[in-house]
């Protein structure tokens, strides 16, 4: 049996993961601190991918074959703290959105501190099931519960939202439910990415690896059927628009061109960008037609757009 083990510096603590992988007998096991995360089959020759939070990290075990199929490599990657570039500008991005829209947080919690009380408790009494660690895997949301409510023409219309998901835990499907406020516009549901929410869309769900029932649904890490369709909804919006292109450009080939360079630079910004770049302003909204004109009218977007206009086969 081969085994590997890491010590990971966490925000609350070390934590140990282990890799215990019987070739022959072509099972392998993930562990957290003792307790196991996956026991699964893993077929000789081939490859696979565990990925799982600790401290509400996402982190990455992979298990990589090496011709003649006869070794194999591991790896374990914490993708927040990555030294990539895009590691580091999703860390840098994340502390200044924490200083950033602390005020704003402050005073939704004196708004709702009913709610927000509540919420924060339950959150509390399931920390010590998530202390030892959580999987992510699927989910998929079956049911939206809307309680609209009456709001000044100049507040946000957020909207109180009972979700209903499922998902598999050691192949068993576990339904459950949570409660978050949304904003609401033109009758639709917008997740916190600006992204409309939609009964059948999919996100990463984390679940505790102690406790399978116990678990959060994280509308900001769409799944990558989910960012599939966020592309699409990007793309028509795009297609949509009727900026002058040179004579013999592909409109389909140039939106792709522009999507592709913008998602890999802005992530899911980007996408909702692309989706309101027709809505009219509201107040106190992020994405609409003003913010998308100004976005675009960056130096080095205009700079994107004249050369997918130009080439926009240049991938």
């Amino acid at each position: 049996m081969q085994k590997r083990e890491w010590v990971y510096h966490g925000r609350l603590k070390q934590h140990l993961v282990e890799v215990l992988h019987a070739v022959e007998a072509e099972k392998i096991i993930i562990r957290l601190n003792g307790a196991v995360l996956f026991e699964e089959t893993l077929p000789r020759g081939e490859s696979k991918s565990f990925r799982f939070f600790i401290d509400e990290e996402l982190c990455e075990v992979k298990v990589a074959t090496q011709l003649p199929h006869k070794h194999y490599t591991y790896e374990l990657i914490a993708h927040e703290f990555s030294t990539s570039q895009f590691g580091k500008r999703q860390k840098w991005r994340d502390r200044w959105q924490r200083i950033g829209f602390g005020g704003a947080i402050a005073a939704i919690l004196l708004l709702f501190i009913v709610p927000v009380g509540y919420y924060t408790w339950q959150q509390q009494r399931a920390g010590s099931d998530f202390q030892a660690g959580g999987i992510s895997t699927p989910a998929q949301v079956i049911r939206i519960e809307a309680q609209p409510r009456n709001t000044p023409p100049d507040s946000l219309p957020l909207v109180r939202v009972r979700l209903y998901y499922t998902y598999k835990a050691q192949q068993q499907p576990i339904t459950a439910e949570t409660t978050m406020w949304l904003l609401s516009q033109r009758d639709t549901l917008f997740a916190p990415t600006g992204m409309p929410l939609f009964k059948g869309d999919t996100f990463e769900v984390l679940f505790a690896a102690q406790n399978q029932e116990q678990s959060q649904l994280r509308l900001e890490r769409p799944t990558d059927e989910q960012l599939g369709r966020y592309w699409l909804m990007a793309r028509d919006k795009c297609l949509q628009n009727h900026d002058p292109l040179p004579i013999n450009t592909d409109k389909a080939q140039y939106c792709d061109c522009l999507l592709y360079d913008l998602v890999n630079v802005y992530d899911l910004a980007a996408f909702a960008h692309f989706y309101h770049q027709f809505d009219p302003p509201t107040p106190r909204t992020r994405y609409h037609r003003l913010a998308y004109e100004q976005w675009m009218g960056q130096r080095d977007l205009r700079i994107l757009q004249s050369n997918c206009a130009a080439n926009p086969l240049r991938k």
